[in-house]
Parts: C-alpha cells; sequence; structure tokens
C-alpha cells in the first residue's frame, strides 16, 4: 500500500466539502468523525482502489482555516508519478485553490511538519 499525501487551505468546512470531494474522488462513502483535536472524513474511492482520509484541526465551532486540510490516499497503483500530478491536477481544479503534494512528518503533540515537494494551481 503506497500513501500520497496532499493538503490546501481552505476556508470551507470539511462536510461542505464532501461533495467536491465525493465527485472528484469517486467516493460514495465517506464518513465524519472528530475528538477533541481533530476533524475528518473517511472513505473507499473504487475508481483509484484506495482509501480516502481527509483531516484537519478544529475548534468544536469551525474549522482551523488557518490549519492545512490534509489529504491522505492509500492506494495500490504501480504508476505513482502519474497518479501523483493527475490527482493534483484534479483536487486544485476541483477545491479551486492551490493544492500541495510532499510529505508530512508529525512533530511534538498535534503539530506537523509539511514538506513540499510539489504545488498545483
Amino acid at each position: 500500500m503506497k500513501n500520497l499525501t496532499y493538503w490546501t487551505y481552505i476556508e470551507k468546512e470539511i462536510l461542505d466539502l464532501v461533495n467536491v470531494f465525493s465527485k472528484a474522488l469517486e467516493v460514495n462513502d465517506f464518513d465524519r468523525d472528530y475528538e477533541d483535536t481533530w476533524e475528518w472524513i473517511t472513505g473507499s474511492s473504487h475508481w483509484l482502489n484506495a482509501k480516502i482520509n481527509i483531516r484537519r484541526k478544529h475548534n468544536w465551532k469551525t474549522g482551523e482555516y488557518h490549519e492545512p486540510l490534509s489529504i491522505w490516499i492509500d492506494f495500490e497503483n504501480e504508476s505513482e508519478d502519474a497518479i501523483i500530478d493527475l490527482l493534483g491536477i484534479l483536487l486544485s481544479t476541483e477545491l479551486k485553490a492551490k493544492v500541495f503534494f510532499g510529505d508530512i512528518k508529525p512533530l511534538i503533540g498535534t503539530n506537523h511538519d509539511y514538506l513540499e515537494k510539489k504545488v498545483f494551481e
């Protein structure tokens, strides 16, 4: 299983983006959950043969819009380079936002370091 990690900054609630992600990634079964710090939706994409996890920090009323909205895609695909660009362009187009691709490294607590490899706009 391979993991592709994207993120964006967007001033919309995760629940308001479910239809956008459902259409773009062909996911019909998103489930939403949350805990003290994080809110997320998860689902499966038959098109990509992948599991999708989209999350962001929240403050119990709204998302923390200054925090990145992380999009994790776990899939089995032989042509990783081609799918990275295809999904980056697709996500950027559907979200109407700049989308980053790279690695997310956990730091202390709930903080992360975002290591950008590509940008799609």
